[in-house]
């Protein structure tokens, strides 16, 4: 999810970044890869934020299954902010 967090009591939907092990599922000058740990998978992937999407809280699995780094998620919002031309 990579809405504000007041917004997720707020609103029954949230905005969220799909991932892919496919690596050139992305062009490069977006790609954003996110490590198996931080995916909470058994395999590297790489953000889509190109692909961002707004899905409802109640279809997503309960608790976190994984958390991006400073690092990873400053990269993410960097190519978020190109997408979306802010």
């Amino acid at each position: 999810m990579v809405q504000a967090t007041p917004l997720n009591a707020a609103l029954p939907t949230t905005v969220v970044v799909p991932l892919d092990i496919e690596v050139t599922a992305v062009p490069p000058t977006l790609r954003v890869r996110v490590s198996a740990k931080e995916a909470g998978a058994d395999e590297d992937h790489v953000a889509i934020p190109t692909l961002l999407q707004v899905t409802l809280l109640d279809r997503l699995a309960p608790g976190r299954v994984g958390r991006l780094s400073p690092r990873t998620l400053a990269q993410l919002d960097e190519k978020i902010r190109l997408v979306l031309d802010l």
